[in-house]
């Protein structure tokens, strides 16, 4: 029952994808439709020109940045880049993960996040790499899918324990924007993953970028293919980077409405973590809730296929109030 990357399909609202509720910002389709004039040259071959604004955005040295097709095609190249070795990825978590350093020829280990809260134990996760040291430790923060995070305290006790044994570091930021927690500065050692598909509703443009140490960029450059990021995507990100209204706007809607589905769970006896980002992790027991919500227009993302999960545990993002009431109203009729 899963289709990644949603499901298009007359009269079904689609759940499954966490992008931001209000779409792409106002001004990008005719933004747009200008640089289609620039679209029968190449594109700056690594992206040079959009990397220097986002460098002066987030006050960044250029040579710690590197842009890419989506946080996904970086993901992948930085599995490629430095390998193979051990890595061990806090699950249940994306599970591109998995893949990408698996196709790589890492050694893939796991280690579980509680399900009492699902927030990571940094203490227990220390006591593990102690025992069975790894080479690469994977964190995502906001952790996909469960909307969790790992307290700001815990995340420098894991930063300087892996400093210390020389462990890298990476840390999937793609859902920070949602969050009203700043962008951490670079931390030497650390690899930052960030996507602004999700953010500014762009998923069919696609752009991420990697903030980490100046040798390791170097590397991942030798690895990359040359015009991955098109013409279109390098030529709306600075003007994206300037838009606090839009910044502001989404963030105001976004914790509006992530509190009001957290509290239409709560009252529907559905058990999940308090959310941080703009999608919510819930376990419902009721035989076929799924297939039922999807023949009432509401395609959610079932979480079976995530490690550790079964086809119990489910996903859904923030939509605007008109659909989030629709929603509930419909898991009403279906829990009845």
């Amino acid at each position: 029952m899963n289709r990644h990357g949603g499901i298009r399909e007359t009269g079904v609202l689609d759940y499954s994808v966490n992008i931001n509720p209000l779409g792409m910002p106002g001004w990008m389709k005719e933004e747009i439709l200008q640089l289609v004039e620039e679209a029968n040259t190449y594109p700056p071959i690594l992206a040079e020109i959009a990397t220097q604004a986002l460098s002066e955005h987030i006050q960044e040295p250029l040579k710690r940045l590197l842009l890419g097709n989506g946080a996904t095609e970086l993901l992948y190249l930085f599995a490629r880049s430095i390998g193979p070795g051990r890595v061990l990825i806090v699950e249940p978590t994306f599970n591109e993960y998995r893949r990408a350093f698996g196709v790589a020829g890492w050694e893939v280990y796991a280690f579980l996040r509680g399900r009492d809260t699902w927030t990571l134990d940094v203490e227990e996760l220390i006591d593990y790499l102690e025992k069975v040291p790894m080479d690469l430790v994977i964190l995502c923060e906001p952790n996909n899918p469960t909307s969790t995070m790992t307290d700001s305290h815990s995340l420098e006790v894991l930063l300087t324990f892996c400093k210390e044994h020389d462990t890298q570091l990476f840390l999937d930021e793609s859902f920070l924007d949602f969050t009203r927690q700043g962008l951490p500065a670079h931390s030497p050692g650390v690899v930052r993953l960030r996507s602004m598909t999700k953010f500014y509703s762009i998923a069919g443009l696609r752009l991420g970028y990697v903030l980490a140490d100046e040798e390791l960029v170097h590397k991942m450059i030798r690895f990359k293919e040359p015009w991955s990021v098109n013409t279109f995507a390098q030529g709306i990100l600075p003007r994206l980077l300037d838009d606090e209204q839009y910044r502001r706007k989404s963030l105001a809607v976004i914790d509006e409405q992530r509190a009001f589905l957290y509290q239409g769970l709560q009252e529907l006896g559905l058990p999940g973590p308090q959310p941080r980002s703009n999608f919510l992790f819930f376990r419902c027991e009721k035989e076929g809730f799924h297939q039922e919500m999807h023949k009432r227009g509401f395609y959610l993302r079932s979480c079976e296929d995530f490690y550790s999960l079964d086809d119990k545990y489910f996903r859904l993002c923030v939509r605007t109030e008109k659909d989030n009431r629709a929603l509930l109203q419909a898991m009403k009729e279906v829990l009845r």
